[in-house]
């Protein structure tokens, strides 16, 4: 265990080393896109046959609809949240039925779309960001609720894996505005 977090820290220390400069180019260049996927093939290895959980928790939908009027800057900010708070819930997930690598990879990813798409942002207001915060807020309250179970972290899973499907299709409608 403590190897995997020497390795974790080690890999997230080189993504906190990389150059700032890479921001929207990376986007542009399909680093975005290329991340997304390994994320995708990630979270669909990770989720199982789920069932459903009673929850009143709803992937907050016109979030991830923004018109293609909408400030690219918006977008980004909302991908960028949407990564950033996937980590600081995964980071959480120590007692699942996963490989700990794998969720090390996951959260490697995360961060990095994280961290990129944050070095990409102008200051924008984000009134859909209050949306998303209650949704993530509401992902913990239902671990919590549910003792951090792993039929819980199953339902987290696939629910990161709707969201994410969402995130690639707000990242093609920023392609199509640049």
């Amino acid at each position: 265990m403590q190897q995997v977090r020497s390795w974790s820290f080690c890999l997230a220390l080189l993504v906190c080393c990389q150059s700032v400069c890479f921001g929207c180019k990376w986007i542009q260049g399909g680093e975005y896109k290329m991340k997304s996927n390994f994320t995708l093939t990630l979270l669909r290895a990770m989720v199982k046959d789920v069932m459903e959980i009673e929850t009143e928790t709803a992937i907050p939908e016109e979030i991830f609809k923004l018109h293609n009027t909408s400030e690219i800057d918006r977008k980004i900010k909302i991908l960028q949240k949407t990564s950033e708070n996937f980590v600081m819930i995964f980071r959480l997930a120590e007692n699942t039925t996963w490989e700990e690598t794998r969720r090390q990879h996951l959260l490697v990813l995360l961060h990095r779309q994280a961290f990129e798409l944050k070095s990409c942002l102008k200051p924008v207001a984000c009134p859909e960001c209050s949306q998303l915060r209650t949704y993530f807020r509401s992902l913990k309250q239902l671990l919590e609720r549910h003792g951090y179970s792993a039929k819980t972290w199953e339902f987290l899973a696939k629910q990161a894996l709707k969201v994410t499907i969402r995130m690639d299709l707000l990242s093609a409608q920023i392609l199509s505005q640049l």
